[in-house]
């Protein structure tokens, strides 16, 4: 999993930064790192009272999806955290509202920015590029109560549907590259284009790019040669054929060339990006608590930066522990 991070002065700091204090700071301080890096300004306006900076406010969202806490339970706890006040020089936290309104207020480009960014640092020079999509829940509703309002017919009055995810990943050092957010029903094949796109601003070469059988469909083959060239090799299995239909084979010829010629070793690789999805979830939670679609979608990206983060730490970690 090591094998594509590269090193240079952002990865060294990096370590250091992990050396020196504890995983939770570094996380905080990465943050800011990263965010300096994209030339985030230190605070928003010349008129601020100048406190908490916007590049330590980031750091502290990313550390709240790391700990999976709610705004105010996370702020109660940080006086508690070792060096994560002392990474933004405060003497007090902020208020849970100031962080609140913070999010609301930055732009979800940035969120996506940095996660680019982050990818940047952990892959390697070419990727294969394994694309898929998940859920993340937008109700905290026990499943006894979901149940319970289905046999009673009002679930669909009661219960928010699921925050769908489409994540392009990274099969050999499991970074996300993107992360495209909806919060209406759409299907897979139409949120490839927006997921390979985002993954294609890393500037990463991407030598292979493989789904499953919700994202067939000649247009998706088209659409990968469209953006990354005839020869990047796309892996979709083809759907089971229309029994109705006179004809044995797929309409189209890449879908032809699937049926005929299928890279079971690429497309084995798939399963990376389900590994991925169940960490997301498995470590951060699968329950979103934003009321707007903008911010169910920052909350979700937050998270994702927060993975890539964990992928560098670990590494590290994992460097000292053999050191």
């Amino acid at each position: 999993m090591a094998g594509g991070i590269s090193t240079d002065w952002y990865l060294i700091k990096a370590q250091r930064i992990l050396n020196e204090n504890g995983k939770y700071a570094a996380v905080v301080m990465m943050t800011m790192l990263v965010s300096e890096h994209l030339g985030m300004p230190e605070f928003s306006s010349v008129y601020s009272k100048h406190t908490y900076s916007d590049r330590y406010k980031l750091g502290l969202l990313v550390l709240k999806e790391v700990m999976d806490k709610s705004f105010d339970d996370f702020v109660e706890d940080m006086p508690c955290i070792k060096g994560v006040m002392e990474a933004g020089g405060i003497d007090r936290p902020p208020d849970a509202s100031t962080l609140r309104k913070f999010r609301d207020r930055v732009n979800v480009h940035l969120f996506d920015a940095a996660v680019r960014e982050t990818a940047r640092h952990i892959c390697g020079s070419s990727v294969i590029l394994a694309v898929d999509s998940t859920g993340f829940s937008m109700s905290s509703a026990s499943r006894h109560f979901v149940k319970r309002l289905t046999q009673m017919g009002m679930r669909r009055y009661a219960v928010k549907d699921y925050a769908k995810t489409t994540l392009a990943v990274d099969t050999g050092t499991f970074a996300v590259l993107s992360c495209d957010v909806r919060t209406t029903n759409i299907s897979d094949h139409r949120l490839f284009r927006p997921a390979v796109t985002g993954a294609m601003l890393t500037g990463i070469d991407i030598s292979a790019v493989c789904a499953d059988k919700g994202y067939d469909g000649e247009g998706t083959h088209e659409c990968a040669k469209e953006l990354l060239g005839e020869d990047v090799e796309t892996v979709i299995p083809v759907r089971e054929l229309i029994k109705y239909r006179s004809g044995k084979t797929p309409r189209g010829k890449h879908r032809k060339k699937m049926a005929a010629m299928f890279n079971k070793a690429i497309y084995n690789r798939r399963s990376i990006v389900e590994t991925v999805n169940s960490m997301l979830k498995r470590k951060m939670g699968d329950v979103v608590y934003g009321k707007k679609p903008l911010t169910v979608a920052k909350e979700i990206k937050l998270v994702v930066l927060a993975h890539n983060l964990r992928i560098i730490m670990d590494v590290f970690m994992s460097k000292r522990r053999i050191s």
